[in-house]
């Protein structure tokens, strides 16, 4: 159903919730994610350098701006909102950058772990998913010693669907179609 999200309409963001701001990216957030995607911590479970340049990040935020122009959505910007801090990221990509399923993807800093922020944002997205973007499935994969990912996942009211190969690597999947399966975690 990825052609759901394919339309021309006003996507309304930012997406707000009791703790967090979900906005848009820009490249003002570039030092920031720099420091996050730098940290070994947080790049164990994911597929980036954590030695990348700052140049490479500029990139990155790059393609996520162009991500969101072309499809109406990206890995957007966490804001906490007690402290005006980038948290992280969450939001949704095109698998592999092409498809045709359609993945919630999240990181965070090591700062913000703990807090249940991965889970309040991931509930956000996916209910924005569903209610703005017309998604009518949605797929989140994380490497299966990931247990943190994991519990996340299950929280939000995603269910383990297979095990697959992603990114060059072996991954647990999982999946979403019915709205009513968010969790309020």
């Amino acid at each position: 159903m990825l052609d759901a999200c394919w339309h021309d309409e006003f996507v309304p963001l930012p997406i707000e919730t009791e703790r967090l701001i979900i906005r848009s990216p820009s490249f003002e957030d570039v030092e920031a994610f720099h420091d996050i995607m730098t940290d070994e911590r947080v790049t164990e479970f994911l597929p980036i350098d954590p030695n990348a340049s700052i140049e490479e990040s500029r990139r990155r935020a790059e393609r996520r701006m162009q991500h969101e122009v072309a499809h109406g959505f990206t890995l957007w910007t966490v804001v906490d909102r007690a402290t005006g801090e980038i948290a992280g990221a969450c939001g949704f990509f095109l698998v592999e950058g092409v498809g045709p399923e359609i993945e919630l993807a999240y990181h965070f800093s090591a700062d913000h772990w703990n807090k249940g922020f991965a889970t309040e944002a991931a509930i956000a997205c996916l209910r924005f998913g569903f209610e703005e973007l017309k998604l009518g499935r949605i797929v989140a994969m994380t490497f299966p010693e990931n247990f943190a990912s994991r519990r996340v996942l299950e929280k939000v009211g995603m269910t383990l669907e297979r095990k697959a190969e992603y990114y060059g690597r072996d991954m647990v999947v999982y999946a979403i179609e019915d709205p009513n399966d968010i969790s309020a975690a």
